[in-house]
């Protein structure tokens, strides 16, 4: 028999540190019956896949190649997949990629035609963790302020949106209830498990992870670094600054030299988040019998004495900002000049007469006004 697996997400279960396990032990899931896709380590190209289709039609056409790079090389990626799986005479093949729980029920029944066209002969099933929504949030909220230029007020202001029980519907409406496999997070980590160990056994494959070993990424940030982030991410946003790949990975390693207690709402905040939990929770208990878990929270009122004063985090902003800005300027310096053109000469940008302290300087670097 041979099943495909999407592992759908959601984020901030684990997700990033079973891709890379997972990654980094082919052989060996292989030789228990599970291959895990080797197009790369987080399989985005599914996720992105949907849209590249809706522009120039379906991968398993030989004679469609888009014009677009990014589509072009997804649309590669899935065509070897499908090779690499038409091989398997038997077990399971794996992909995961946690951004697909957030997709549209246009985008998962297009998914479902993808699937079926491509790895013909499978039978599919969907994988999902959930946890807690108060956790999720949280969680979620320090996540988008890590990884891109949200602040702390606008990850509060967002607060829990139902995004987790709808995602769970989509996927069962169109591909079958009987194709879910939903499990707890909170549970496994209660439990003691790894989150590789419990999907293995989820899929039917305990034995896959047996002398496993597992990785950890994608750490949490704490509440200094999210102090810092407020002063960087508007810096990032207001210079039109995107933080891809290579910025994501710089930010990641600042931010996880700051440390400080971890990342909290406020009290207002986190009330509101609590109150349209609840049912959501009571939800998933009723519907898929799993325990979502209440985690421990603390409010930023709490853990204010513990927090770095304003110049700490002022100085924390301006280190990590000089850091980001000399990795964009230095591959702006990289790029070859049209023949022909003159470098542009940039105006020096005066620094106000009352700018006083790190503060003022900052904001006077970067152009912006307070």
């Amino acid at each position: 028999m041979r099943q495909l697996v999407l592992h759908v997400g959601s984020i901030k279960t684990g997700s990033t540190s079973a891709q890379t396990t997972f990654a980094a032990s082919r052989p060996a899931l292989a030789a228990h019956g599970v291959h895990y896709a080797s197009i790369s380590r987080n399989h985005g190209a599914v996720s992105r896949i949907i849209r590249a289709v809706r522009r120039n039609g379906m991968p398993d056409d030989p004679a469609i190649m888009p014009a677009r790079a990014q589509e072009a090389s997804d649309f590669k990626l899935m065509r070897k997949a499908a090779a690499e799986a038409a091989a398997i005479t038997d077990g399971t093949y794996l992909f995961s990629s946690e951004a697909l729980l957030t997709h549209s029920r246009r985008n998962v029944e297009l998914l479902k035609e993808i699937v079926a066209r491509l790895f013909p002969g499978y039978s599919v099933r969907i994988l999902a963790y959930i946890r807690h929504p108060v956790g999720y949030t949280i969680s979620r909220g320090q996540n988008e302020i890590k990884l891109g230029t949200e602040t702390t007020a606008g990850a509060e202001a967002r607060g829990y949106d139902g995004e987790l029980k709808a995602g769970i519907e989509t996927y069962a409406g169109v591909f079958g209830r009987e194709a879910m496999i939903v499990r707890s997070y909170d549970a496994v980590v209660a439990a003691g498990r790894s989150v590789q160990e419990d999907m293995l056994a989820a899929i039917g494959h305990p034995a896959a992870a047996e002398g496993l070993v597992v990785e950890r990424s994608n750490e949490s940030i704490s509440m200094n670094a999210a102090l810092v982030c407020d002063i960087v991410n508007p810096a990032l946003a207001a210079r039109g600054i995107r933080v891809d790949t290579d910025l994501r990975r710089a930010k990641k390693q600042l931010l996880s030299e700051i440390g400080g207690p971890r990342f909290a709402f406020s009290a207002e905040a986190l009330a509101r988040v609590v109150a349209a939990s609840a049912p959501e929770a009571a939800w998933f208990s009723n519907a898929y019998g799993i325990e979502l878990i209440a985690p421990g929270t603390v409010t930023r009122e709490e853990i204010a004495g513990a927090l770095m004063p304003p110049a700490e985090v002022e100085a924390e902003a301006e280190r990590v900002l000089g850091a980001l800005l000399a990795i964009v300027e230095g591959r702006s310096a990289r790029r070859p000049r049209k023949a022909g053109r003159r470098p542009r000469r940039r105006a020096a940008t005066p620094t106000p007469p009352a700018a006083k302290g790190t503060l003022a300087r900052l904001f006077a670097r970067i152009g912006i006004a307070r």
